[in-house]
């Protein structure tokens, strides 16, 4: 039987006390992802960033941009 891997979920702003460490753990978090990725190819993606997680819009966009260039590449 295969193993189906799940990828941790996206860190959310509220997290972090700034947004330089709030891009930082994006970073590290779409670096996991794609190393997950290349060793399996049964990966489930992590859930897809919600506007409500995210204290405005450009934080938002970040999230979902990170999140999008795990997943087509």
């Amino acid at each position: 039987m295969t193993e189906i891997i799940k990828l941790p979920a996206i860190p959310t702003r509220e997290q972090y006390c700034d947004t330089t460490q709030f891009y930082a753990a994006l970073s590290a978090w779409q670096n996991v992802c794609r190393q997950v990725a290349q060793r399996s190819t049964n990966v489930q993606p992590a859930e897809m960033p919600r506007r409500e997680q995210y204290l405005n819009t450009e934080q938002f966009y970040a999230a979902l941009v990170a999140w999008e260039a795990v997943f087509t590449e």
